[in-house]
């Protein structure tokens, strides 16, 4: 038997976790400890709720609730009721005999294996020790009950208790509309956004929620919303399109509004000042290796290999479509900082990229020879247009057409040396 111990300050994000593997038939809940209704009544609020109240208890405490895992051999054939009673004894052995506790039976790995969620403030708001959760105390907590219950003992980590190991927060995925509450979807993001990153607009903020497929929406600047300083989060599509409705800022536990927003990017500019030298040095340096016409794909894959991403056009931008010369978005998961390309000079703004490397002569020359195809009879028209900011954003398009042509005509000449390499063979044999 192996026991871990991971802390939260948000009872919430980590009763959802255990709440979705339940919903999707990859969990079963098999015991609550001290709470006042039948365990087999107890409804979503209830569980929260009673979590909740007790991590109001202290505000000196940040991180004041335990999601702990049991893993087990997967050669003990454990009853929910033997699962129970191990968690019992497992959770009076670490002090929390007397704490609110929810118990899940995961079923989505191949060894039995409890999650556990419990509240680490007792009723008078103090916390409880870490000492008894130390490894050491763990594993001889361990021990013990492999020979209360005659388990078979488990002495090193198997791959499937390593990845359970992990908080929930990091395997956060794309969000896809349906598969899940978009509430609580959209309040993982945000959790695990907000704090991460050092961002100074939202747009800026809204370069790494697109990930995520989500959106922080203001409205037009005409609009009601945004003259009276609403904000809304919402969900998108693969594509960047809205789907379903939006939920206010108000409404989520960590009311994330623009006031919240805006007390977030003052503290934000002195961290992304003093990391923002990295971005252009990079964007310099691989600058040097692009070639005239290159594919912007290569540009951009090479400073993803600095842990550099490029965003060329989040799904707030395609709304506006200023010619501002704008269009990219650097996100440095190195630093966790995100800079908008005007932040970092003339020289760093896509225009200047395409202009630089040439590319926007050889995406207009491919259309000349068809090679490159417009979709709108407008765009013939803008391509025609004197001022290049005018033209950005349709040599974005085109550069998404150009990478797969390149990727194309590689793939075509592999194949001719292939087949003239078998050729040769042939003719020595």
């Amino acid at each position: 038997m192996l026991a871990f111990v991971d802390s939260s300050h948000r009872p919430r994000i980590t009763l959802d976790y255990n709440e979705h593997k339940l919903t999707q038939g990859k969990a079963l809940f098999i015991a609550a400890f001290n709470y006042w209704e039948d365990p087999d009544k107890l409804e979503w609020s209830q569980k929260l709720d009673r979590l909740h109240e007790r991590s109001l208890r202290s505000e000196r405490v940040y991180k004041n609730t335990a999601h702990m895992t049991l893993n087990f051999h997967p050669r003990d054939q454990l009853s929910d009721k033997d699962m129970k009673l191990i968690a019992a004894q497992y959770l009076k052995e670490i002090g929390f005999a007397d704490q609110p506790a929810l118990v899940y039976r995961h079923l989505d790995a191949g060894h039995p294996h409890a999650h556990i969620v419990a509240s680490n403030l007792r009723p008078d708001g103090t916390r409880i020790s870490n000492d008894l959760r130390s490894p050491y105390h763990l594993k001889q907590i361990c021990q013990q009950l492999e020979k209360t219950h005659h388990l078979t003992p488990v002495r090193e980590l198997t791959p499937e208790a390593q990845r359970l190991r992990q908080t929930p927060q990091k395997y956060l995925q794309r969000l896809q509309y349906g598969q899940g509450a978009t509430r609580t979807g959209i309040e993982n993001v945000l959790h695990h956004v907000l704090d991460r990153y050092a961002y100074t607009s939202v747009d800026h903020l809204n370069a790494i929620l697109s990930r995520y497929n989500v959106m922080a929406d203001r409205g037009s600047e005409h609009s009601r919303l945004y003259q009276y300083r609403g904000l809304y989060y919402r969900m998108l599509d693969d594509e960047g399109k809205r789907i379903g409705a939006p939920i206010k800022a108000s409404v989520f536990e960590s009311r994330p509004t623009l006031d919240y927003l805006e007390r977030k990017f003052e503290i934000n500019q002195v961290e992304v000042q003093k990391h923002q030298s990295r971005i252009t040095a990079n964007i310099e340096w691989h600058m040097l290796k692009q070639k005239e016409g290159d594919p912007l794909e290569k540009l951009i894959n090479n400073l993803q290999r600095e842990r550099i991403l490029v965003v060329t056009n989040p799904p707030h931008r395609r709304q506006t479509q200023q010619p501002d010369g704008h269009g990219f978005y650097y996100i440095d998961f190195e630093k966790s900082t995100i800079y908008r390309d005007t932040d970092l000079g003339e020289r760093y703004t896509a225009l200047s990229i395409f202009q630089r490397t040439k590319l926007d002569k050889t995406l207009e020359e491919l259309v000349h020879t068809q090679q490159l195809h417009l979709t709108h009879r407008k765009e013939a028209s803008i391509l025609q247009d004197p001022d290049p900011g005018k033209k950005l954003q349709l040599w974005i398009k085109l550069a998404s057409q150009h990478d797969q042509l390149v990727r194309t005509l590689q793939k075509e000449q592999v194949q001719k040396r292939h087949k003239r390499h078998h050729l040769n063979i042939m003719r020595e044999l």
